[in-house]
C-alpha cells in the first residue's frame, strides 16, 4: 500500500530540538502525533484497499534519544552533529475493503530508530503483531491487521507521487556535489545526509525506480459480455462461446499498455469451468471461452446459479490496478423454453422455427442449439436426443440465470 502520512512533533520549548528527560529515565524525549495517513492498495481477491487513521482515536507517539549528550536537546541531527531516537507511533487504523469500514481498538505500534529528523530514504518503521479488527459497530470479525512496514521518505524529489525520470533529473543535476546540507539537503538528492550527492545516494534511489509513492489511483476498467448466456456444447465441440472484452473507463496515468489477468469464479455446485477458445493470456483485452459438454454434470449450475468472469488490469506503465466482473449463465442443452426440462415443447418450437422462421417469444439463439448458423434439422435431432436420454441430462432443479 502507498500514500502520504503526517505527523507533528511536539518539542518542549520555543526551538525546534528542545526535549526533556519527562520519565526520568536519563534520555530526553518528545511526544509526536501521526495526524494523517492515507494508504491505498490493491487487492486481487477484495479489490481495493484504503487505510487510514480512525476518526475518533488519536495516534500518538514518542520520539527518545539513545543517548543524552547534550540535557535539552534531542540528540539526534538537524539538533545535533549525531545521534539516534527510538520512534514509535502506537496507530489506531480505519480500513476500507470490498464496501465495508473495519477498525481497531488496539493500537498497532509502529517503531523504528531513526538517525536523523525527519526519516530518512533507509529509514522504515515497523509493527510486527497482529491487531484484531472490528466492524463499524465495535463488534470483532475475526480479522486481523498482520504485520507491516511503513516508509515514510522514499526518494520522490519532485513530490510528485513517482520515482522516475523526472526525479531522476534532479540528481544528475546535483550529482557530486558536495555542499549539500539542511534544511533540502540538494532538494533531497543527497538521500543518506552525507552532504554529497554520489553513489550510495544513486543506489538508494535506483533501489526505488519506478516505485509508487503517492496514493494509488485505481484503473475504473469495464467488462462487457456480448450474452448473458451459452448453452452447454456438444461433446468435443466450443461453438457454444461467450466473449468478454475489456474496456479502459479511465486512467488519470494514461498507460501505452496493460495486462489482463482473467479467472472464473465458478458456482459452488460446479467444479468444471468453461474452456478457452481464443485470448485470455496477460496481454489480451478479451477473453473467448465456450460451455463444458452436455455429458459433464459438473459443469452446469443445477440450483441455477450465475458464473462470474473476473479480470484484474494493471497499467504496465504506472502499475495502477483496475478489477471488473461480469455474470453469465450456463443453460441445458436443449432447453430452448428454460423450463428446467428438455422434453416434445422444446423440440416442437425448434421444428416451428425451422419451417416458419419464427416461433412465438423464441429467438433464433434459443433455437440454435448447435449454434451452427443456422435452425434445421440438426437442432431438432439434438433435442430429441437430449429429450430421450440419448445424450447429455435433460432436466435441472433450477432454469438458467440471465435468460
Amino acid at each position: 500500500m502507498t500514500g502520504p502520512a503526517t505527523v507533528a512533533v511536539y518539542f518542549e520549548g520555543q526551538t525546534e530540538g528542545s526535549a526533556d528527560d519527562d520519565n526520568n529515565n536519563g534520555r530526553d524525549e518528545v511526544r509526536t502525533q501521526m495526524t494523517a495517513l492515507n494508504l491505498s492498495g490493491f487487492s486481487p481477491l477484495l479489490g481495493p484497499v484504503q487505510m487510514t487513521l480512525s476518526p475518533s482515536i488519536d495516534s500518538m507517539g514518542q520520539m527518545e534519544e539513545t543517548a543524552n549528550n547534550t540535557p535539552g536537546v534531542l540528540d539526534v541531527p538537524p539538533f545535533a552533529p549525531s545521534g539516534e531516537v527510538d520512534s514509535f507511533f502506537d496507530i489506531y487504523f480505519e480500513l476500507t475493503v470490498a464496501g465495508q469500514t473495519f477498525l481497531t481498538v488496539q493500537p498497532m505500534r509502529w517503531s523504528a530508530q531513526l538517525t536523523h529528523k525527519p526519516p530518512g530514504p533507509l529509514d522504515w518503521y515497523e509493527g510486527l503483531e497482529d491487531v484484531p479488527l472490528v466492524n463499524e459497530f465495535g463488534y470483532p470479525t475475526g480479522y486481523f491487521i498482520g504485520a507491516t512496514r511503513h516508509r515514510p521518505s522514499p526518494p520522490d524529489l519532485n513530490n510528485d507521487g513517482w520515482i522516475d525520470s523526472a526525479d531522476l533529473l534532479i540528481l544528475a543535476y546535483y550529482w557530486m556535489d558536495d555542499t549539500c546540507s539542511e534544511p533540502n539537503w540538494c532538494e533531497g538528492a543527497d538521500c543518506d545526509f552525507s552532504g554529497m550527492v554520489d553513489y550510495i545516494d544513486f543506489a538508494i534511489f535506483a533501489y526505488d525506480w519506478l516505485a509508487l509513492t503517492g496514493e494509488l489511483t485505481f484503473l475504473d476498467v469495464g467488462l462487457h459480455m456480448d450474452s448473458l448466456w451459452m448453452y452447454q456444447n456438444l461433446p468435443g465441440a466450443d461453438a457454444s462461446n461467450l466473449t468478454a472484452s475489456v474496456t479502459i473507463l479511465d486512467d488519470q496515468y494514461n498507460n501505452s499498455s496493460y495486462t489482463c489477468q482473467w479467472e472464473f469464479i465458478l458456482p459452488d455446485d460446479v467444479s468444471m469451468a468453461p474452456s478457452t477458445v481464443t485470448e485470455g493470456g496477460i496481454s489480451d483485452i478479451s477473453w473467448t471461452f465456450a460451455a463444458p459438454g452436455c455429458n459433464e454434470s459438473n459443469g452446469i449450475s443445477d440450483s441455477g446459479q450465475t458464473f462470474t468472469v473476473k479480470v484484474i488490469v494493471t497499467g504496465n506503465d504506472h502499475g495502477n490496478i483496475g478489477m471488473a466482473q461480469a455474470q453469465f449463465g450456463v443453460a441445458l442443452l436443449g432447453d430452448v423454453n428454460n423450463d428446467k426440462v428438455v422434453n416434445v415443447a422444446d423440440r416442437s418450437i425448434i421444428n416451428a422455427f425451422w419451417r416458419l422462421g419464427a416461433a412465438g417469444p423464441f429467438t433464433f439463439r434459443d433455437c440454435n442449439i448447435n449454434c451452427d448458423m443456422a435452425v434445421n434439422v440438426a437442432d431438432r435431432s439434438i433435442a430429441n436426443a437430449v429429450w430421450r436420454g440419448v445424450l447429455g441430462q435433460n432436466r435441472v432443479s433450477s432454469p438458467c440465470p440471465l435468460r
